[in-house]
């Protein structure tokens, strides 16, 4: 299994449950932010994990973000 690295290339992305518009949305990734890419979802869509750094804690969320959006 092949996982990349990638940062959020525009302004703001959304970070969806599903690979689709149609999906709650989970949190905004703002420019410079980096996500590991796990799977693709169709030709428009990447399976991402993003790691949320908390008071006390680290925690893992997986989502989906619109591939144009992120940048090597």
């Amino acid at each position: 299994m092949l996982f990349l690295l990638f940062f959020i290339a525009n302004c703001m992305s959304v970070y969806r449950s599903g690979p689709s518009v149609e999906y709650k949305l989970l949190a905004r990734l703002s420019q410079g932010d980096w996500v590991l890419v796990t799977d693709t979802a169709g030709d428009k869509w990447v399976k991402i994990e993003v790691t949320i750094v908390g008071d006390h804690d680290l925690s893992t969320i997986e989502g989906y973000v619109y591939k144009n959006y992120l940048s090597f």
